[in-house]
């Protein structure tokens, strides 16, 4: 009995090396683990009907399980564009933030060119679909973030200029920020600016902007162009940027509220 014991012992005390002298670096790539997925909270998800003004906003509103902090994900969703907006929507709701997600421009508004839309007007149906968010008993006492994307950009830095106690945290990816200096300034919320390096218009812009918000702010340029973001891994950098960015300010106004 005793050898056998004792063998076990050794067993054991040879695991321990391995454990304390392997590095990742010492391994094989192939021998490496793969990843242990996070699992999404789980969520409540519908169509919701967002109405703003005269355009019916036809939007998907997920809330998963105990989530503190609603994220207005909105912007041009045409095309592509959509496509990515949706994946920031996703990296929200995966960090169990409640995201509603909809369209700021209508059909016809989406064959313009970025310069004839009505900023005004988007800032206008904006706030319109934050009423409606208010009224929904579902999302009673959730801290509001705004998630911008290209055309939504300066709608998104608008609202939380007029309503400075109503907003959380703000993102803005791939849109021009083409705000009175006197709107920027009232900007109190935590504010990100997301910018695709392949855009150097948009990067000065973005930076002239940035030196105006009178909140905490940064600036991250990330390779690709404006909102496609189309270099390898860009996008899931800026989903990742997005996400953590309202997750750490949801704990930053928690810490400074008691609930």
């Amino acid at each position: 009995m005793a050898p056998e014991i004792a063998r076990m012992c050794l067993a054991r005390l040879g695991a321990r090396k391995m454990g304390v002298v392997l590095t990742a670096a010492d391994e094989a790539p192939a021998a490496a683990p793969a990843p242990t997925p996070v699992k999404a909270p789980t969520s409540a998800q519908r169509v919701a009907d967002v109405r703003m003004g005269s355009l019916p906003g036809l939007g998907h509103l997920v809330v998963p399980c105990g989530a503190r902090l609603l994220v207005l994900c909105f912007g041009d969703l045409g095309d592509i564009a959509g496509i990515r907006l949706q994946q920031l929507a996703e990296s929200c709701a995966a960090r169990g933030l409640a995201t509603l997600q909809f369209d700021l421009l209508s059909a016809a508004e989406h064959t313009l060119p970025p310069a004839a839309l009505d900023a005004d007007l988007s800032a206008q149906r904006l706030a319109q679909a934050l009423s409606w968010a208010q009224r929904q008993s579902a999302l009673a006492g959730l801290y509001l973030g705004l998630l911008g994307a290209g055309a939504g950009a300066a709608a998104a830095l608008g609202l939380a200029a007029a309503k400075p106690g109503q907003v959380a945290a703000v993102v803005a990816c791939g849109g021009r920020l083409d705000l009175p200096a006197r709107c920027l300034m009232r900007v109190s919320a935590p504010t990100l600016l997301v910018v695709g390096s392949g855009d150097p218009a948009l990067l000065v812009n973005n930076r002239a902007a940035l030196l105006q918000l009178g909140g905490k702010r940064r600036l991250e340029v990330v390779p690709g162009d404006a909102l496609l973001f189309n270099a390898p891994g860009a996008m899931a950098t800026v989903s990742a940027l997005a996400g953590e960015w309202f997750a750490n300010c949801l704990r930053a106004s928690r810490s400074g509220r008691a609930d």
